[in-house]
């Protein structure tokens, strides 16, 4: 599903990774949004042009998308080059791309090992991007991005979603999470503790689809049995509600 989606998406500077099978097979639609994006391209960076960080430097939209020409399938790149890797077909690129990935495998799929064809399968499935519609950092630290970063970030992240209309949202995080307003939000935790820490919840599209989202701990340090038990337990609950 890898289209020329570009108009769609004219409002995110990151297209997402769409799976082959996204929406088309049994079971719920899932996008995932990640947190942030490790570039550091020095001339990028010295300028404060990239993303939402572009336009917040002077340049309009158009300006920006179109400066980042080479960089708007950077998610899709990065993916892509993770099921490679997977399947035997390329080196590994990085260890936090390969540690975060194979984290959330495990915790989606609730189990200590997923072989390198489930892992494909899976990603099939799904769409993925990251919320932070800029990329300021090579390190995955997330604390260099600003306040800004992410509000500016949120409306795209809304937007993203009215197009793929998912089923489900898993959001890695709490910074992302928090940062994402979304009118009309309604907390569905399962327990008192849920509603209060507000990790749970759903709202509705324009036209009034539910949408239910999760927020999960970063894959990269997250307790992988005890979300992968946390995530099963909302996927089952999401569709008696």
């Amino acid at each position: 599903m890898q289209t020329d989606d570009r108009y769609h998406f004219s409002k995110a500077y990151f297209l997402p990774w769409i799976g082959g099978e996204y929406g088309r097979c049994a079971g719920p639609k899932v996008l995932v949004f990640g947190d942030s994006h490790y570039c550091g391209c020095a001339p990028c960076v010295a300028a404060d042009k990239c993303g939402v960080r572009g336009t917040g430097a002077g340049m309009t939209h158009d300006e920006m998308y179109s400066y980042m020409e080479d960089c708007v399938c950077f998610t899709r790149r990065i993916v892509s080059g993770y099921l490679r890797f997977r399947q035997g077909k390329a080196e590994r690129d990085g260890l936090w791309m390969t540690g975060t990935y194979m984290s959330f495998e495990k915790i989606f799929l609730h189990r200590p090992f997923v072989s390198p064809e489930e892992s494909v399968k899976l990603w099939n499935r799904i769409a993925f991007c990251n919320f932070l519609q800029t990329a300021i950092s090579d390190s995955p630290d997330n604390r260099s991005y600003t306040d800004e970063d992410y509000a500016k970030s949120s409306p795209i992240a809304s937007g993203i979603v009215e197009v793929l209309r998912p089923d489900v949202v898993i959001v890695w995080g709490r910074r992302a999470y928090d940062y994402w307003e979304i009118p009309g939000w309604e907390y569905t935790g399962l327990t008192e503790q849920d509603r209060e820490k507000g990790d749970q919840g759903k709202y509705h599209l324009n036209d009034g689809a539910v949408v239910h989202v999760i927020r999960i701990d970063h894959p990269s340090r997250a307790h992988q049995a005890w979300w992968g038990e946390k995530l099963e337990e909302f996927l089952h609950h999401y569709r008696e509600l």
